[in-house]
């Protein structure tokens, strides 16, 4: 919760093919740290077996990458301001991840 922002805000684009996505931005370190809680077991078992999570920067920002096989799954990324994370995104969405 100290790392988040106050006023912190969540994005995630999955193009509607990822049920768990939000549907629309969440805004709020509480709702935002709530959203990440009750989510994340839902989150671990969509993951496919073969998955693994690299370190990499997109859009220069710090991202995380998950990637399943040869393809990207998701792509997280922070925004950092003040020390603290003010926005995190997430995309999910395969058409866009086609070239990551």
């Amino acid at each position: 919760m100290t790392l988040l922002a106050e006023d912190v805000t969540f994005w995630s684009d999955s193009g509607g093919k990822v049920k768990e996505a939000a549907m629309h931005p969440i805004t709020g370190r509480v709702a935002v740290a709530r959203f990440f809680l009750e989510t994340r077991n839902v989150f671990r078992r969509s993951l496919p077996k073969d998955s693994r999570m690299e370190l990499a920067e997109v859009n220069r920002q710090p991202a995380l990458i998950i990637r399943a096989g040869d393809r990207a799954f998701s792509v997280l990324t922070i925004e950092v301001v003040a020390g603290h994370i003010q926005i995190i995104r997430v995309v999910a969405n395969p058409e866009k991840l086609a070239h990551v």
